[in-house]
């Protein structure tokens, strides 16, 4: 198939993929990036696609992979961040790392064992909330917010490491 037939049956299909990735996403403006990801590369792998086939098949395919490869660096990438944002990297050890790869399941029952005041505060943390706002929302200084928190994180690599 030539460059331009190829370019040609890609932009056939140009609006029940954007609907495509709305569905996926959820959100206009991620869906916007994962169409342009998917178009990218359907571009650049068109020699792997076989004429005669299924050419929407074909790019529903790319566009669920990207997508669920997008996913799954957002998770690795928050549980970096849940365990790293404040640490300087000369700090990232071997217990760090297999923080990383842990199964979400495992980290939340870690998270859930932990007491409640140190519990609650990494709970919230982890969902995005700063120190001043735990610290209002429970009314306890920010200090002893900051504490519960890295404590937390402490008990959390110590359960890992132990393992």
């Amino acid at each position: 198939m030539l460059p331009t037939e190829f370019n040609h049956h890609l932009l056939l299909h140009t609006n029940l993929l954007r609907a495509y990735a709305v569905k996926l996403t959820g959100d206009i403006e991620m869906s916007k990036d994962l169409y342009q990801d998917t178009y990218c590369k359907a571009l650049s792998h068109r020699e792997q696609f076989i004429p005669g086939t299924n050419m929407k098949a074909w790019l529903h395919t790319i566009m669920y992979n990207t997508f669920i490869n997008q996913l799954k660096r957002k998770h690795l990438y928050a549980k970096y961040k849940l365990f790293q944002e404040r640490l300087p990297v000369a700090e990232f050890d071997a217990v760090d790392e297999r923080i990383l790869h842990m199964e979400v399941k495992e980290l939340a029952i870690m998270i859930n064992g932990l007491p409640s005041p140190f519990r609650d505060c990494l709970q919230k943390y982890c969902k995005g909330f700063t120190y001043a706002e735990i610290a209002q929302q429970s009314g306890e200084p920010i200090g002893t917010i900051k504490s519960r928190v890295h404590v937390a994180r402490k008990l959390i690599k110590a359960k890992v490491s132990d393992t």
